[in-house]
């Protein structure tokens, strides 16, 4: 058993030679020993970490809708996680995607994509999403 700061940690044996790796978290005050063990610990080092500081750049432009009408074309956007290590991670989504183009299609295309109806939407027609569709997700 190895113990760092007063915490087990696992032993890992790496090959046929008994080498071992552990990998233990440590604090500035890490101090590592084997009780009751013949494990020589050497080469030992302590890569302190700082605190994560993430936080999300502006969303960029929105890209070209795919499709003209009926809600049958999407688009995205993306943005940046500004962080101050490479192994932080910024909560959320870095890319937002949403249906667009709602005007319903002229025949003989089909109005609106599916799952989706004609309705008046600030006062003009649109294809907004069937309320009466039970969703799952």
């Amino acid at each position: 058993m190895i113990v760092a700061n007063g915490q087990k940690a696992s032993l890992v044996v790496t090959n046929d030679t008994g080498l071992a790796r552990v990998q233990l978290n440590c604090t500035d005050l890490a101090r590592w020993k084997a009780p009751n063990s013949l494990i020589n610990i050497q080469n030992v080092s302590c890569l302190l970490r700082g605190t994560c500081v993430v936080e999300w750049a502006e969303w960029g432009q929105w890209s070209a809708c795919t499709d003209t009408c009926g809600a049958f074309g999407s688009r995205q956007r993306f943005r940046g996680c500004r962080r101050n290590r490479e192994d932080c991670l910024c909560p959320g989504d870095a890319i937002e995607k949403e249906f667009c183009n709602l005007d319903p299609c002229l025949y003989p295309r089909t109005a609106c994509r599916e799952q989706y109806v004609v309705s008046a939407m600030n006062q003009r027609f649109a294809c907004i999403p069937d309320r009466r569709i039970i969703r799952t997700t």
